[in-house]
């Protein structure tokens, strides 16, 4: 498959930034869906962060739902994607990023009222990984690693094509 191009490369990333940061406190129930409208349920996202890809437009996205420390509800509990677009619909309360692959990571930030036993779970989740701060900071370093090794073999690979 083709990687698809950046577009409307002019929107403002202050926007995505202040969605991301919105999620980084809150906590955001998280959807992966692919173009032909098959999805996965992320679960609840609890730590997102984005890197420039070097001599590129794109920019590259880690996401991290709860549990991730351990393995996560999927996978390893966190995933990086290269990102060629975003919109956000009501910004930042709901907003989607698009990867290289046409496929689209679609985030609502978790509310009160609406959201009362992810946000119970959330919390006693924070809690408990707050409670050993060297595992805690030890866990969130590797999925900023990760970010950084993926944005440095992606510009790498860019160079080379």
């Amino acid at each position: 498959m083709e990687p698809v191009l950046a577009t409307d490369t002019q929107k403002p990333m202050e926007t995505l930034q202040a969605c991301l940061d919105e999620l980084n406190t809150a906590g955001a129930v998280g959807t992966l869906r692919w173009p032909d409208g098959f999805t996965i349920p992320l679960g609840t996202v609890v730590y997102i962060a984005m890197m420039p890809i070097a001599s590129t437009q794109h920019f590259a996205v880690v996401y991290a739902v709860q549990y991730f420390e351990e393995g996560g509800e999927h996978h390893s509990g966190y995933h990086v994607h290269r990102i060629v677009n975003w919109s956000a619909e009501d910004p930042p309360l709901v907003f989607t990023v698009i990867d290289d692959e046409g496929r689209s990571l679609e985030f609502t930030l978790l509310v009160p009222s609406c959201d009362d036993e992810r946000l119970a779970s959330l919390s006693a989740w924070r809690a408990n990984l707050d409670a050993n701060p060297a595992r805690r900071d030890e866990r969130y370093g590797d999925v900023r690693e990760a970010l950084t090794n993926m944005a440095r073999e992606w510009s790498t690979r860019t160079a080379r094509e």
